[in-house]
């Protein structure tokens, strides 16, 4: 790995926790030519945190944005999503062929897009990045997704520093885009848990409720339970609906949230709706690709 080593000059726009912490790591592997800017760094009480943090990672303080931008050869967009359309737009002004500039802000596709709009014509190469995992546990190693025109260059220049890079496209926004669908279901299943357990909890059964899930949930890979799921609804959902409607009745019942429960009865009904046990033959496919398939072709997907 180290005779690819070849040493750019990274420039963070913003520097928070999560480029404090990519800069530590990548001090650790021996990377020297590292630079920040952050508007705050003139700014009390915030200053005085960016300032240690950059002590601490080894690194300058650049006085001016635009200065930063010209002498890096990858900039790094590390402030966050409701500034990162602008902040492109802004380092426009600087940007010239050659250099990368890579968004790694946990931000929507569409903001993405319009971040790369932003830089087209300068000559520099957009690169979405997604971090996929919490950066102050594996630092420069975390996890990323990378996409756009730039991301095959950024994942050359920087996986031999340790860097943990999956390019999965040449578009922007097929990085993040992958972060957010995974939260459908990861930042859904807590909310799910919750919902679940409260009410298991006011009859007294939340552990005897957790242990049955638990046993379900542990006797199979995840992709195996994932594939059950979906093909099983495909058949089943029109008869799930009636027991979901009786969770409702409960849920109510008790006076417990149940909004979780309602979508669920809603998206069981709205499956059911599409034909697929028919599709199907009444019959569950080994994959759950089989069923998307499906869905695809239904003319009421989209209903």
């Amino acid at each position: 790995m180290g005779s690819n080593r070849q040493e750019k000059v990274v420039g963070f726009i913003g520097f928070g926790e999560a480029a404090s912490e990519i800069a530590l790591g990548l001090r650790d592997e021996g990377f020297t030519r590292l630079e920040a800017y952050d508007v705050n760094q003139a700014r009390e009480p915030q200053g005085a945190l960016v300032r240690n943090r950059a002590s601490q990672a080894g690194i300058s303080l650049s006085k001016d944005c635009g200065d930063l931008i010209k002498r890096a050869d990858i900039l790094v967009s590390a402030t966050s999503s409701t500034v990162a359309t602008s902040v492109a737009q802004d380092a426009a002004k600087y940007l010239s062929p050659g250099q990368l500039f890579a968004d790694i802000n946990s931000a929507s596709p569409t903001t993405m897009e319009a971040a790369s709009r932003a830089i087209a014509g300068t000559g520099a190469k957009f690169v979405d990045i997604a971090v996929m995992g919490p950066v102050p546990r594996s630092r420069h190693k975390v996890p990323m997704l990378a996409s756009g025109e730039g991301a095959q260059e950024f994942a050359d220049a920087m996986t031999p520093w340790g860097m943990n890079v999956r390019v999965i496209g040449s578009k922007p926004g097929q990085a993040s885009a992958a972060k957010l669908v995974r939260s459908v279901y990861m930042k859904g299943a807590a909310a799910l848990l919750y919902e679940m357990c409260l009410a298991a909890d006011r009859y007294g059964v939340v552990d005897l409720v957790m242990a049955s899930v638990c046993e379900d949930m542990d006797a199979v890979p995840f992709e195996e339970m994932a594939t059950r799921f979906i093909a099983g609804t495909a058949i089943h959902a029109g008869r799930r609906v009636h027991e979901m409607e009786d969770v409702l009745q409960m849920l109510d019942d008790l006076g417990t949230r149940s909004s979780m429960s309602a979508a669920t009865t809603e998206t069981l009904r709205w499956i059911s709706s599409l034909g697929l046990k028919e599709a199907l033959g009444g019959k569950a496919p080994s994959e759950y690709a089989t069923v998307l398939k499906a869905m695809r072709e239904s003319p009421h997907e989209r209903s």
